[in-house]
């Protein structure tokens, strides 16, 4: 378990280097399609800090790191060290991008995604189970990736009043292809629910 442990910060700790040391691949473009230099870095610090969960941030590290100067990876280019394997992370494909609203087919889904909805979803298109998905919808997500080329993030509190409050984290990674045009979404869900106290206070 030490050693499992100690690859894993050995890993994060490379991927930073990566990210944040001289030798790391330049980028000719802001992050953002328009705005002034420096927007990469400020729009880089903002989304990290906003991060609640560990899960979405190395997820967005290792995306990072394979980015092409202003464009998204490609699915092959992202070095995910078994991070698709998490069970709260789920691809997608875009299928007919230019159709209102696009397509999207899973591609894979985690389990943990899986066991909440109670039945497999990879190969089926979204929105096959409507009112069910717990992935969400992604056609707003999709439209601001491909229209900053940066990645998509969501966190809220629901609060029914017939149980404990919900809290929902999610971060849409786009990917795309050889001409720049995004082929598929990485996303991490995170449900969290809070317990009621008996003084009526919430906690995690």
């Amino acid at each position: 378990m030490a050693l499992i442990l100690l690859c894993l910060v050995l890993s994060w700790l490379a991927v930073l280097a990566l990210l944040f040391s001289g030798g790391a691949r330049p980028s000719t473009a802001p992050m953002r399609q328009a705005g002034p230099e420096g927007n990469d870095n400020a729009d880089d610090h903002r989304l990290v800090s906003r991060l609640r969960s560990h899960r979405l941030l190395m997820a967005y590290l290792f995306w990072k790191a394979a980015r092409r100067g202003n464009r998204p990876p490609c699915l092959a280019d992202v070095q995910w060290q078994g991070a698709l394997d998490d069970p709260h992370m789920f691809t997608v494909a875009v299928e007919n991008p230019d159709l209102q609203p696009p397509r999207f087919r899973y591609t894979r889904i985690g389990s943990a995604l899986e066991q909440r909805l109670g039945r497999g979803l990879a190969g089926l298109p979204t929105g096959a189970h409507p009112g069910n998905d717990y992935v969400g919808s992604l056609e707003g997500a999709y439209r601001r990736c491909a229209r900053t080329l940066t990645p998509s993030y969501e966190y809220a509190n629901y609060n029914f009043g017939d149980g404990a409050p919900i809290t929902f984290e999610r971060l849409i990674l786009p990917l795309a292809g050889m001409n720049g045009r995004i082929t598929h979404l990485i996303g991490v869900v995170l449900f969290s629910e809070q317990e009621k106290r008996p003084n009526g206070s919430e906690g995690s």
